[in-house]
């Protein structure tokens, strides 16, 4: 059976970002870098016996979804 963790994570920039659009490259890098931080290490515990599928990044007040897969 799938199980799927929400976890709440903040970022703080510099200045503010308020276009849709770069609020999304936002959410498409933080995919990203949670894949590319996967990459030969894993996410899951050490001593699970499951792995990362998908990643789902879905940004504060926007109605839209970044969906990264891990294993295809």
């Amino acid at each position: 059976m799938k199980k799927t963790i929400t976890f709440r994570v903040e970022l703080e920039f510099e200045s503010e970002i308020t276009q849709d659009e770069d609020i999304m490259q936002v959410a498409e890098n933080i995919a990203e870098a949670i894949k590319d931080g996967t990459n030969g290490k894993g996410i899951a515990p050490q001593n699970g016996d499951t792995y990362l599928e998908i990643i789902r990044v879905t940004p504060q007040y926007l109605n839209k979804t970044v969906i990264t897969h891990i294993i295809d």
